[in-house]
Order: C-alpha cells, then structure tokens, then sequence
C-alpha cells in the first residue's frame, strides 16, 4: 500500500467483520482505508481457492507450453546455423526463419480480431473466469 493510515475505531470493527466474513486481509483492509464497500459475493465468490487453483493449473500449463515453445525454436535456430553455418548466410536464413513465424503469429492475432462476435463474447466470458486471454 502506497499510503498509511491510522485505523479507527469504526474501522477496527469494520475489518473484524469483512475478516469473519472470509475475506482475505489485504482486501479487507484496502475495502476498510479506501472507504469502498465490499460488494456482496455469493459463496462461490468468497472460496477463492477453487478457482486460485483452477487458474493457476491452467496458467503453468500454458507457461508449459511456451517453455516447450521456446526451446523447439531454439533447436530449430541452432539447427538452421549447424545446416547453413554462423556466417552471413547463416544469419539471414535464421532472420528469414524467425520473420516467417513473426508473420503467422500476426495472422493468427488477426483473425482472432475477426471472430464473430458471439463467439468472442464468448472467449471474453472465459478469459474472464480463468482470468487468461488468447
């Protein structure tokens, strides 16, 4: 927290009662000094360690996925400079190599830009919930 501040009364009460509630302190606590208050949540929304759990599955497998990712282009740049040498040519080819995937990658942005659009209402929907985006 950028700012500290001396807690009331009222706001000693007021976070023992978000804290019985099941809310986690530093929420409590920023609800308590930014004078904001908590939005009612359902049970669902207070047990943040089923859907904690859920996004963070899903986040190392996709932080596996990029690891895999980046170790198949490295082989394939090193194979590219074993095939073609570190010299000039090497370089080029690599640079053409890398370019080429830079330009599918883009591709592959644009047509998510171009989905209809229920269906990104929908993918929305689910990067909201995971808390991810595609």
């Amino acid at each position: 927290m950028a700012r500290h501040t001396n807690l009331t009364h009222s706001d000693h009460k007021r976070l023992g009662r978000l804290l019985s509630q099941g809310v986690p302190f530093n929420l409590a606590l920023q609800n308590v000094q930014g004078g904001r208050p908590r939005k009612h949540t359902s049970g669902l929304g207070r047990s943040s360690g089923l859907a904690g759990s859920n996004n963070s599955t899903i986040q190392e497998f996709i932080g596996l996925l990029e690891f895999i990712s980046g170790a198949l282009t490295a082989v394939a740049v090193l194979s590219l400079f074993v095939t073609y040498g570190s010299g000039l040519l090497g370089l080029i080819v690599v640079g053409i190599y890398l370019l080429f995937w830079e330009v599918v990658g883009m591709m592959f942005d644009e047509a998510r830009k171009k989905t209809p659009t229920p269906l990104r209402f929908l993918v929305t929907i689910i990067e909201d919930i995971f808390g991810i985006s595609f």
